[in-house]
């Protein structure tokens, strides 16, 4: 996803709000800040995951990008359940909150 935001950065040239949250990312985040500083660009490419959770079993996802017709350049990047099975264990996710650490980690934790 970081490869991602850097390739829409040349879509935002000059934009202040964009500019404005990558200034704001880079000085709260030194993870941010080692990947903004190594230049590294993708483009969006749909993928399937998959997770092994330690209550739900496997979980099995397809990341998709969403265009808005109605505002060019808007996106919404989802992550979609796969298969039923997946599907019929989101509602327990909520459940698994008890589980999370305390603290939340930093974007380069995960």
């Amino acid at each position: 996803m970081p490869k991602q935001y850097r390739a829409g950065a040349d879509r935002h040239t000059g934009d202040p709000a964009f500019e404005r949250l990558s200034a704001d990312l880079y000085r709260k985040s030194e993870a941010f800040r080692m990947w903004w500083d190594t230049h590294d660009v993708a483009d969006f490419r749909p993928a399937r995951r998959t997770f092994d959770h330690p209550r739900l079993g496997r979980l099995t996802f397809d990341y998709v990008k969403l265009a808005a017709v109605d505002a060019p350049g808007v996106t919404l990047v989802s992550c979609l359940p796969s298969d039923d099975e997946t599907a019929a264990k989101l509602p327990e996710l909520s459940g698994c909150a008890e589980y999370l650490p305390t603290s939340s980690p930093g974007p380069g934790d995960r």
